[in-house]
């Protein structure tokens, strides 16, 4: 870039304790700060990798296999703290992260498909677009409130627990047809599209199985605590082709 600051680290990534990180930001077009960070260990032999992020909003994540490395981010805006450390990537903004300031923050995060993910989130989340089709998600546990988050899955491989323990508003979730899911939800239900059947509101706790569930060995398990508002889960194809795949739901209502 023509002008900015660099700030680089340089750790032996063979030492777990010291595995580092580097820094490059410089002023963007609209006066802000544009942050890419690279980070200091590679894939190794490791075949499992954990990100928690922690008060993110505004937050892309996808997958590039191309990387050398477990992950590459880039940040606008003031960016978070982040640390790698015993394959565990944390992303994490400050207390003072209000959210009126979400619309001057964002961020692009790339993982690496040639190894399992499991990703959590810590505090509010708001703005989540994930592509993970081509990622090896290996779980998902949401705590705390979260809300507009999008997300595109790929084939489950076992039993993939996607877990939100805060209550959730304005969530999608689409994964491929030939795959299973079940959705619990305790906390009551506003507005539940699943796949071609629509609910407007559920007391209580409530149960849904795709059809084929209880057979599939690959299959997403989605359990929300804390009520939902505006869920989203259908598949990734096309809308035609949709028709030949059911919903069955089981629901039940507790006091």
């Amino acid at each position: 870039r023509d002008s900015g600051a660099i700030s680089a680290i340089t750790i032996d990534p063979a030492d777990p304790r010291r595995i580092g990180r580097a820094w490059c930001t410089w002023p963007d077009h609209a006066g802000g700060v544009v942050t890419d960070a690279q980070p200091g260990s590679s894939l190794g032999s490791a075949g499992s990798w954990r990100l928690r992020l922690v008060r993110a909003a505004n937050l892309t994540l996808g997958t590039d296999p191309s990387l050398a490395e477990p992950y590459r981010a880039r940040f606008e805006g003031a960016p978070p703290r982040v640390r790698v450390r015993s394959g565990v990537v944390v992303v994490e903004y400050g207390p003072r992260f209000r959210p009126s300031e979400w619309g001057r923050h964002a961020a692009e995060i790339d993982l690496s498909p040639a190894v399992g993910w499991k990703i959590e989130t810590h505090r509010s989340i708001s703005g989540i677009r994930a592509d993970l089709r081509s990622a090896r998600l290996l779980g998902l546990d949401v705590h705390g409130a979260a809300a507009g988050l999008e997300l595109s899955l790929g084939r489950a491989d076992g039993s993939v627990q996607l877990r939100f323990d805060g209550g959730v508003k304005d969530l999608t979730l689409r994964r491929p047809p030939d795959t299973a899911v079940t959705v619990q939800v305790t906390g009551g239900t506003s507005g539940l599209t699943l796949d071609e059947q629509f609910f407007k509101a559920v007391g209580g706790e409530s149960t849904w199985q795709s059809f084929g569930h209880e057979q599939a060995s690959d299959r997403y398990e989605v359990t929300i605590a804390g009520g939902v508002r505006n869920l989203v889960v259908g598949t990734l194809e096309p809308e035609a082709a949709a028709s030949t795949r059911r919903l069955l739901a089981t629901v039940l209502f507790t006091d």
